[in-house]
């Protein structure tokens, strides 16, 4: 396998675990609604948000490659895997930041469609108490830190790979 292909391997998994996480999100929103009686407004956003997920877990299940592309430089095909350090640490970086983008992802759709639900018509913050606010606080930086090493592979790589002085 080329950097590429383990790339798109792992664009693959996140779509698959991102569709997956659509059918529980799916799951949790009409149980709280049979239960708690959620407002109709948040079960359209609740649902929209499902949506959302499904729609990007078939662009990365049918285009992996191009992400992988735009990730890790291309390279020839006989570049299986005795692959330069370089290259190496960009897939890792690319990786990492996938997992935490994956990991994160749950923690903050679910503050937040709980944060819609109790705030009603009013701001979102406030239907967050001080646990909500931190959970929030942390599933975004999480999120963020994945973005940040997804798309900026290369001058981590670069970072890692430096020579001690």
């Amino acid at each position: 396998m080329t950097p590429q292909q383990v790339v798109g391997l792992g664009v693959r998994l996140f779509a698959v675990w991102l569709a997956l996480f659509g059918l529980s999100t799916v799951r949790a929103v009409v149980a709280a609604r049979s239960t708690n009686g959620f407002d109709s407004s948040v079960s359209i956003v609740a649902f929209a948000l499902v949506i959302f997920y499904w729609l990007a877990a078939l662009l990365m299940w049918f285009f992996p490659m191009a992400i992988a592309h735009r990730l890790v430089p291309k390279t020839r095909f006989e570049n299986a895997l005795g692959a330069k350090p370089l290259e190496l640490a960009r897939v890792g970086a690319s990786l990492l930041g996938l997992w935490l983008v994956c990991s994160a992802v749950p923690g903050l759709a679910s503050v937040t469609l709980r944060a819609v639900a109790l705030a009603g018509y009013g701001p979102v913050a406030g239907g967050m108490d001080l646990a909500g606010r931190v959970a929030f606080v942390d599933a975004g930086l999480r999120a963020l830190i994945g973005i940040f090493l997804i798309v900026r592979s290369s001058w981590l790589a670069t970072w890692l790979l430096r020579e001690p002085e």
